[in-house]
């Protein structure tokens, strides 16, 4: 584990040296931080060109491209010289949004480096401002799904995360219970679940987090939602179920559970009596009056001649 650093005061009468004398000389240092990443030169430098005059000069749309950078380079220690260099601008660094409407705490995300996420947080930043699509900081957490820093560090603290809005939508309806459960995230799927997320939300194609978790497959992200009273019986705009999706997606462990949390039978097979292949069509309601037709290939209908059996497949040997 790294030390804490000191603090840039600290620092930088340690060091007992102006930027001048550095590699390189202040404005060229700044300005290579302001336009990338600035992995090749050391702590050293930045501390000491953050203490000289050119850099309290820099007009503030420089400096948040500056923590910007900082951000999405995961590069978490210069972030925090940034910070304690700068501490009034705090504020305005963590609200102040990309053209994408990407706060620091998106650009942290999208990067995956846990100490810069966590740095953030620490300093202020909220879970609930949208980007231009909508997408708050938790439907991101789902979607770049890499919580341990490069260094094998602890994962993600959740907790941390003050005052998130569960409920929050997408420009396509979805909430992060959404994006949790389609991206598989069962941590973050608990911990929206824990704040009263509605497991039965549905997006404006009609589907709740339980059909995302049917097309990813995870069994411990759909045991998790049904215990929370998913309904698995819900069906989209396209009339599909969590089931029809699994079935779809070849999610065999998936639709088992979504059988037995329906009380449904064992599929039958459909067999075409020229080609020989089987497809899955008939799931029957157990007592009820239709089947579900959910297919892994061609439905019994569209092929030539087809018959229902309930023995294995005559191909698989």
């Amino acid at each position: 584990m790294r030390s804490r650093l000191p603090t840039l005061a600290v620092f930088a009468a340690a060091l007992g040296v102006a930027a001048a004398a550095l590699a390189l000389e202040p404005q060229e240092l700044l300005g290579e931080m302001i336009e990338s990443c600035g992995d090749h030169y050391s702590r050293e430098e930045i501390t000491a060109v953050l203490a000289t005059e050119e850099a309290e000069r820099l007009p503030f749309a420089q400096k948040l491209a500056i923590v910007r950078n900082a951000t999405s380079c995961g590069d978490h220690e210069a972030l925090r010289l940034l910070f304690e260099a700068w501490r009034p601008l705090a504020p305005r660094f963590l609200a102040a949004k990309t053209r994408f409407g990407e706060t620091l705490l998106h650009l942290a995300i999208v990067n995956g480096n846990t100490e810069t996420i966590r740095l953030l947080i620490q300093q202020g930043a909220g879970p609930n401002a949208a980007n231009a699509d909508g997408e708050t900081a938790l439907h991101y957490l789902a979607d770049h799904d890499r919580w341990s820093d490069e260094e094998g560090g602890a994962e993600l603290d959740l907790s941390a995360i003050r005052s998130p809005k569960v409920g929050a939508r997408d420009r396509n309806g979805a909430t992060p219970l959404h994006s949790a459960a389609l991206f598989g995230d069962v941590d973050l799927a608990k911990f929206l679940l824990a704040r009263r997320a509605d497991p039965n939300a549905r997006d404006k194609q009609g589907r709740t987090p339980l059909h995302g978790a049917a097309i990813d497959g995870d069994p411990e992200a759909i045991a998790l939602l049904l215990n929370a009273g998913a309904k698995a019986d819900a069906v989209g705009k396209d009339g599909k179920t969590p089931l029809d999706l699994a079935l779809a997606n070849e999610r065999l462990v998936a639709s088992r559970l979504l059988r037995k949390a329906l009380g449904v039978a064992e599929p039958v097979l459909a067999i075409d009596a020229r080609t020989r292949n089987s497809a899955e069509i008939g799931v029957y309601w157990s007592g009820g009056p239709e089947p579900v037709r959910s297919t892994l290939g061609a439905a019994c209908a569209e092929l030539s001649s087809c018959a229902r059996s309930d023995l294995k497949d005559p191909n698989s040997k």
